[in-house]
């Protein structure tokens, strides 16, 4: 790192964030995230500093590079320890350790999500819950990366306030407004995170329609009824299905297994009839109070 002692700092937190905001505190899955994040600032198809690449495109509705500067995700607190290793870590980056298993890797993916891009980029390996490609041809190769750092790192509390305020002005959709999930997990995923073997997958190699878990917003204003019928509409289909909701969108999980946390902020639970049961409609009974249909959620310490 060529920067000066300001710069320095700054690159450090927002290395820092981006692999607990990322990877959760595992050490490998961390440095896989600093990684790309390096690679990214040396490639001239991003920006040129370590706050910007974590930051870029948030300061925008749509767009943002790393999801977790657009959906809330920002609001969320990190223990001091968390923060003292993650930073331990980037302060290794940045001193010029390398994370070898990911290379030159440019992009990476969680293992629960399929998205558009994958199948235009080369994979390159598989750390932790997420997998690393890099892009075809000469813009995937080393040589590619040959940007020089000038410095001059943006304000990372200044960057993430306008996130932030961005997310805000652009909330996430809520199941009842828009019908549509935050997140949703493959029906393979599923069985991974159960320690099951994957499931056969549909003729055309994707998961059949409604098939997985779907985590969705939910608020204390929301018709009970009317959010049942979204949920089975986002299971329409057939196979294992199920919906969950939260009313905070920093409390919606990135993926399976949910933490205990997770599950003590849970607000909706639904589970869609199939083979092994009838249809499961749980609601947080201290957010509706009275639902009109199924049962309250039993209290988690």
């Amino acid at each position: 790192f060529a920067g000066n002692a300001a710069d320095r700092l700054r690159a450090r937190d927002c290395l820092a964030l981006a692999g607990m905001a990322e990877a959760g505190g595992a050490d490998g899955d961390q440095r896989a995230v600093m990684q790309v994040i390096l690679n990214r600032v040396r490639h001239p198809a991003f920006a040129g500093t370590i706050c910007g690449v974590v930051f870029e495109g948030s300061q925008r509705p749509t767009g943002c590079q790393f999801s977790f500067t657009c959906d809330g995700s920002l609001a969320r607190r990190y223990s001091d320890a968390a923060w003292s290793e993650a930073r331990a870590r980037a302060e290794d980056m940045l001193g010029g350790a390398t994370h070898a298993p990911v290379g030159n890797a440019t992009h990476f993916h969680a293992d629960y999500v399929y998205p558009w891009w994958s199948d235009r980029l080369d994979k390159v390996a598989k750390v932790g819950p997420h997998i690393f490609f890099r892009w075809r041809g000469f813009w995937g190769s080393r040589q590619a990366l040959s940007a020089r750092y000038a410095g001059g790192e943006p304000d990372p509390l200044r960057l993430r306030d306008t996130a932030l305020a961005t997310a805000a002005a652009n909330p996430l959709p809520g199941l009842l407004g828009s019908g549509e999930a935050v997140r949703s997990i493959t029906r393979d995923s599923v069985a991974r995170a159960a320690g099951e073997p994957p499931r056969a997958a549909a003729s055309s190699g994707q998961p059949g329609p409604g098939a997985g878990v779907h985590f969705v917003l939910v608020s204390p204003g929301d018709s009970p009824a009317a959010l049942v019928e979204r949920a089975r509409s986002l299971c329409a289909g057939g196979g294992y299905c199920r919906v969950q909701g939260w009313s905070d969108p920093a409390q919606v999980p990135a993926s399976l297994p949910l933490s205990d946390a997770a599950r003590r902020s849970l607000r909706f639970s639904f589970a869609a009839a199939n083979a092994n049961g009838g249809e499961a409609i749980f609601f947080d009974c201290r957010l509706f109070s009275a639902p009109d249909i199924g049962t309250c959620l039993p209290a988690i310490p």
